[in-house]
């Protein structure tokens, strides 16, 4: 294996841990809504699993531009 495809093997090994590091987060919030569902919380509750939701979701998003990054910034040491 020549040094280009090392290089190229640990920016998608990057990529993947990263990817999967920030959905952990999502999966979670939305396995605890399928789990709660039929309850009814406060309206304290209620606020504390919007935000929860809203930052994970956020975190998702995150994840799914970060391949961009990954690539401009070590593309030209690559290719």
């Amino acid at each position: 294996m020549t040094k280009q495809d090392q290089n190229v093997l640990i920016m998608l090994l990057v990529q993947i841990c990263i990817l999967f590091i920030l959905s952990i987060p999502l999966a979670v919030q939305k396995l605890y809504s399928a789990i709660a569902d039929g309850r009814t919380p406060s309206a304290l509750q209620a606020a504390i699993e919007n935000l929860v939701y809203s930052l994970a979701q956020l975190l998702h998003f995150v994840a799914n531009g970060i391949p961009f990054y990954i690539y401009t910034l070590a593309g030209g040491k690559v290719f």
